[in-house]
C-alpha cells in the first residue's frame, strides 16, 4: 500500500489513503483507558521535492508572459497555415501610415494578449479540428459551417461530454476573431440541436466545492498560532495563507497576484491587493480586506502576521511552493501541489484537536472523509454557508466575495439540506456568531467610515439592455449603482432597475458615463467646496470633517443654519452627537475642543453666508473690483503649500502673485468654475504690477520664452491649491499635466508650439467646466479627462502652428510673386511669433548649419518636401 501512496503522490492524483489492520480498530484498544484517544491515521505527507537551478522563477508574471509567448508562437503557426484566409497575415495596405516592422511587432502583441489559458485551450481545440479534418481528408481551411457540422456530429457519436461542443464553438469563435478570419455559422439550428441532444443525454448537475467546515477552520486558526509558538514558521505562513482565502473568500489564483509586501495590517483588518484576476485583466488591482474575527477565539491573525515576517521578501506572488515541511522553493505555489499541503495541514490540525479534546473520534472520522473532497475552492465558499444562515443581506454577500450577483447561490444554499450544518447545535450556533461578526465588522468600516466602500469595488457601471444583442456591442451610455446592503434597486439616475442591466465591472470612462449618475457617485457624503475651503482655512481635523459630513452638514447654508448666535450653535452641535458623544473624543475636555472647533467653523459659515450676496452684487457691478485677501491668509496659504509639497522648491518667478490669487478668488466664487487665463494674464511674485483698480486686462506681461511659460503654469497650479480648488499633485493632474507638456517641448521645440498647446489644453477645460457642470463638477475632473482621452488637442496644436507658419510664407510669396530666387542659400523665414526690434531690420544671410530659430528650419523641411522653391 505504501508503493501505491508514493505513486499517487509523484503523479499529483492526490493522496493516498493507508490502510488500517482489519478487525482492529486504533481507538478500541484505549476505549477505557484514561488516557486521550490516539488520532485516526493521518494522510502522508506530500513528498519532498528537490531544488532545481533550472526551475527556479522568480516571477509570476514572467511565468505567464513565457506561457503566452509560447502558446502565441502556436498561434502563430495556425495564421500561417490559414494563410490568405486570416487578415492578419497580410502586409499593410495600401495608404496605411504602418510600416512593415510595426505591423510585425503588433501581430506578436496580438498573438500573446490575454491569459494564456484562454490561448491554450483555444489553439488546442483548433489544433484538434485541424488533425481530425486531415484524418478525414477535409480542407478545414477556410473553415465552413458543413464542416464544422460533421465535426460536431463525430465529437457527439463519439461521445463527448455536454461542455465539449460549446467550448468548441467558443475557441472558433476566439479564434477567427483573433487572426480576422471568416468565422462559420456558429449558432446554425444542426449545431445547437446536437449541443443540446449531448446535454440531453450526458449533463450532470455541476458538482460545487465542498464548503470547510467551521470545526476544522477553528483547528486551522490553533495550528497557526500553535505553529508560530514553536517556531514552524513555513506551515504557519502556510497555514496563516489557508485563513486569508477563507476570510476573504478568494480563489486560488488571486490569491497567488498578491504581492506580499503590499499588505497593510490595521486595527480592523489586514487589506491587501491582488493585481491580477480571473474577471478583471487590466492590472487594475482588485482590493480585499480580511477582518480580524475567530470562530476560536485565537488571535491567528497577529502571529500569521509575524510569521508571514519571515517570508516577506521582494517577489510579485503571495505563496511559494513547498519543497517541505521546513522549507520553501523559490517558485511561486502550484495548484496539484499545493492542494495536497492544504490537506496535510487540515488533517494534522484536526488530529491536534483531538489531542486536545476538542474534536471527538466520530467528527474527526467524518473530517477526514471530508477533507479529501476539499479544494482550494473551497476556501471561496465556506463562508457563504455561514453568511445565510447568519441572514446577511446579499448585497454584503456579494461585498465580502466580490460576487456581481450572489442572489442565486443564496437561494441554492438556502435550498440544499441543513442536516450537515444543523447536526450540532453547538457547531450551527458558532456560524451564526462568525457570519454576524463578519459581516457587522465588514458593514461597520464601509458605511461608518466610508473606507472599505472605496476598498472594494462595490460600485458597479452597467448599461442597459435594449434588444437582443450583447450589451457590450450596444452603443449606450454606462451607469452607475451601489452595492453597500442597502438593497438599492435601480441606477444611480433611477432610469433603470438594475434586473434590466448588465454588470460591466468597474468604472469607465466618464466621457461615456451618464451624466446623472456621474454626478451622484459619492456626492451624497462630500462637502462642497466652499466648505472644505472654510475646513482647510480653519484647520479642522480629518476625523472632525467626516464626522460632519456623516451628520449631512455638507454645505455653507446648512452649517449657518445651525443657531442664530454662537451659544445656539454650541447647543445644537451638542445634540447632534447628544446619542454619542464619543466619536468628539476619548474624555470630555477633548469633547469640548471639538465642539469648539466646530463653532469656529460656523462662525466662519455664518460671516460667509451673509457677506456673499452683497460681495457679489458689488463685484457684478464693476468687473475689474477685486476684494483683496489679507496678508495673514496667503501667508498661510503659502505655508500650508511648502508643508504640503517639502520637496518643491519655490523661487519668485514660480510663486502666484498676491494679485492674481485675489483675481482666481474672485473669478471662481463669481462663476463656480476656473476661467481660461492667457499666460500673459498669469503673475507671478517676480513680477512688479502697478494696479490703480484692480487686476485688470491692462496688467499683463507677455511671454517671451519657453522657461516663462513653465513659471507662469507653475504658479496657476499653485494658486488653485492655494483655494482649495486643485491638489498640486499628479492624481489631480497639475503634475501630470506639467510632465506631459515638458514632454511635448522634446518633441516639438520652440515657444509658439507650447503656447498653442497649452491653450488649446486649457481652453477645452474651460469648456467642459461650463457646459457639462454636471458631468465635471471639480477642476480636477476636466483637467484628467482631457489629459486621458483628448490627446488630438498635441497634434491640433503643432498643425495648427505649422500650417499658420506655412500660410504666412505663402502670402509673402504672394505679395511678390516676381522675385527670383538666387543661388545659394535661402533668407531666413519671417517668424511671426519674434516681436520686432526697433528700427528697420537689416537682412542676412543664414547658413543651413547654423538656423537663426528651429523654427525656420521645420519650415525650410517642410516647403522643400512640399516641391516648392521658388522663394
Amino acid at each position: 500500500m505504501t508503493g501505491t501512496a508514493d505513486l499517487a503522490i509523484d503523479l499529483g492524483f492526490g493522496l493516498a489513503e493507508i490502510s488500517v489492520a482489519v478487525g482492529r480498530s486504533p481507538l478500541k484498544s484505549r476505549r477505557d483507558s484514561n488516557e486521550p484517544p490516539l488520532p485516526l491515521p493521518l494522510a502522508k505527507r506530500p513528498k519532498a521535492i528537490e531544488p532545481r537551478a533550472d526551475e527556479a522563477q522568480a516571477s509570476l508574471k514572467a511565468r505567464e508572459l513565457g506561457e503566452a509567448r509560447k502558446w502565441g508562437m502556436r498561434l502563430r503557426a495556425i495564421v500561417e497555415r490559414c494563410g490568405e484566409h486570416a487578415t492578419i497575415a497580410g502586409g499593410p495596405k495600401p495608404g496605411s501610415p504602418l510600416s512593415q516592422e510595426e505591423m510585425n511587432a503588433l501581430r506578436s502583441i496580438v498573438y500573446e494578449s490575454g491569459g494564456f489559458r484562454i490561448i491554450q485551450q483555444c489553439v488546442r481545440h483548433w489544433e484538434r479540428l485541424e488533425t481530425w479534418a486531415r484524418s478525414q481528408n477535409i480542407n478545414a481551411i477556410p473553415l465552413t459551417t458543413e464542416v464544422l457540422v460533421k465535426y460536431v456530429l463525430d465529437l457527439a457519436d463519439r461521445g463527448c461530454g455536454p461542455t465539449v461542443i460549446p467550448s468548441v464553438r467558443g475557441a472558433i469563435k476566439w479564434i477567427c476573431k483573433r487572426i480576422g478570419m471568416q468565422a462559420p455559422d456558429l449558432v446554425d439550428a444542426r449545431v445547437m440541436a446536437l449541443q443540446k441532444r449531448v446535454y440531453g443525454e450526458r449533463g450532470k448537475e455541476t458538482r460545487e466545492a465542498v464548503p470547510i467546515p467551521l470545526a476544522l477552520v477553528a483547528a486551522l486558526e490553533r495550528f497557526v498560532c500553535a505553529r508560530f509558538r514553536s517556531s514552524q514558521f513555513v506551515l504557519a505562513f502556510f497555514a496563516w495563507w489557508i485563513l486569508i482565502m477563507i476570510y476573504s473568500s478568494l480563489r486560488f489564483d488571486d490569491a497567488m497576484h498578491v504581492v506580499p509586501e503590499a499588505l497593510a495590517m490595521k486595527d480592523e483588518a489586514l487589506y491587501g491587493v491582488v493585481w491580477q484576476t480571473k474577471v478583471e485583466r487590466q492590472k487594475k488591482g482588485t482590493r480585499f480586506a480580511v477582518a480580524k474575527v475567530s470562530v476560536s477565539g485565537e488571535e491567528w491573525m497577529e502571529d500569521g502576521w509575524s510569521a508571514a515576517s519571515f517570508e516577506m521578501d521582494d517577489r510579485d506572488y503571495f505563496m511559494k511552493e513547498l519543497e517541505s515541511a521546513e522549507r520553501f522553493c523559490d517558485r511561486p505555489a502550484t495548484y496539484q501541489r499545493s492542494v495536497l499541503w492544504l490537506r496535510y495541514v487540515l488533517t494534522t490540525a484536526a488530529s491536534d484537536d483531538l489531542k486536545r479534546g476538542l474534536i471527538s473520534p466520530p467528527d474527526l472520522k467524518g473530517h477526514l472523509q471530508l477533507i479529501q473532497e476539499i479544494t482550494w475552492h473551497s476556501c471561496r465558499v465556506t463562508l457563504l454557508p455561514a453568511a445565510v444562515q447568519a441572514q446577511v443581506p446579499d448585497k454584503e454577500i456579494g461585498l465580502q466575495a466580490n460576487w456581481k450577483n450572489p442572489s442565486q447561490l443564496v437561494l441554492k444554499v438556502r435550498a440544499e439540506p441543513q442536516g450537515d450544518l444543523d447536526r450540532n447545535g453547538q457547531e450551527a450556533h458558532e456560524e451564526d456568531r462568525v457570519g454576524l461578526e463578519v459581516s457587522a465588522r465588514v458593514r461597520g468600516r464601509g458605511l461608518q467610515s466610508g473606507r472599505l466602500r472605496r476598498l472594494h469595488s462595490d460600485l458597479y457601471v452597467t448599461k442597459a439592455r435594449s434588444s437582443s444583442v450583447p450589451a457590450k456591442d450596444l452603443n449606450l451610455k454606462y451607469h452607475a449603482m451601489y452595492i453597500d446592503g442597502t438593497g438599492a434597486e435601480r441606477t444611480l439616475c433611477g432610469r433603470y432597475k438594475i434586473t434590466e442591466c448588465d454588470d460591466l465591472g468597474e468604472i469607465p470612462p466618464s466621457s461615456q458615463m451618464c451624466s446623472l449618475c456621474s454626478g451622484k457617485i459619492f456626492s451624497a457624503a462630500t462637502p462642497k467646496l466652499n466648505l472644505r475651503q472654510i475646513f482647510g482655512r480653519q484647520g479642522l481635523d480629518t476625523g472632525l470633517c467626516r464626522l460632519s459630513a456623516d451628520k449631512g452638514l455638507l454645505t455653507v447654508e446648512m452649517l449657518a443654519m445651525l443657531g442664530q448666535d454662537l451659544s445656539s450653535a454650541k447647543e445644537t452641535l451638542r445634540k447632534l452627537w447628544e446619542a454619542d458623544m464619543s466619536p468628539l473624543g476619548a474624555d470630555a475636555a477633548s469633547q469640548e475642543l471639538s465642539v469648539m472647533s466646530l463653532a469656529a467653523v460656523w462662525q466662519a459659515a455664518q460671516a460667509l453666508q451673509t457677506q456673499y450676496a452683497s460681495r457679489r452684487a458689488r463685484m457684478e457691478e464693476d468687473p475689474n473690483k477685486i476684494p483683496e485677501l489679507s496678508q495673514e491668509d496667503h501667508a498661510e496659504f503659502r505655508d500650508r503649500f511648502v508643508r504640503v509639497h517639502p520637496d518643491v522648491i519655490l523661487i519668485d518667478a514660480k510663486e502666484p502673485h498676491k494679485k492674481f490669487v485675489e483675481r482666481l478668488s474672485r473669478d471662481f466664487l463669481i462663476h463656480g468654475i476656473v476661467p481660461f487665463y492667457e499666460p500673459a494674464e498669469i503673475r507671478t511674485r517676480a513680477d512688479v504690477i502697478v494696479v490703480k483698480s484692480g487686476l485688470s486686462r491692462n496688467a499683463e506681461e507677455p511671454v517671451t520664452d519657453v522657461t516663462t511659460l513653465f513659471h507662469r503654469l507653475h504658479a496657476f497650479f499653485m494658486a488653485l491649491e492655494y483655494l482649495n480648488i486643485c491638489a498640486f499633485s499628479r492624481a489631480e493632474g497639475p503634475l501630470k499635466y506639467l510632465q506631459e507638456l515638458e514632454q511635448f517641448r522634446s518633441e516639438c521645440p520652440g515657444l509658439p508650439f507650447l503656447m498653442a498647446a497649452d491653450r488649446a489644453i486649457r481652453k477645452k477645460i474651460f469648456r467642459l467646466l461650463s457646459e457639462q457642470r454636471a458631468t465635471y463638477t471639480a477642476f480636477s475632473q476636466a483637467l484628467l479627462e482631457v489629459l486621458n482621452n483628448h490627446k488630438y488637442l498635441w497634434n491640433d496644436a503643432r498643425t495648427s502652428v505649422t500650417l499658420s507658419k506655412v500660410e504666412h510664407n505663402r502670402q509673402q510669396f504672394v505679395a511678390n510673386p516676381d522675385q527670383v530666387q538666387e543661388d545659394g542659400p535661402p533668407p531666413p523665414p519671417h517668424n511671426p511669433f519674434k516681436r520686432p526690434r526697433g528700427g528697420k531690420k537689416k537682412k542676412r544671410l543664414q547658413t543651413p548649419g547654423n538656423p537663426e530659430h528651429p523654427e525656420a528650419s521645420i519650415l525650410k523641411l517642410l516647403d522643400l518636401s512640399a516641391g516648392d522653391r521658388s522663394f
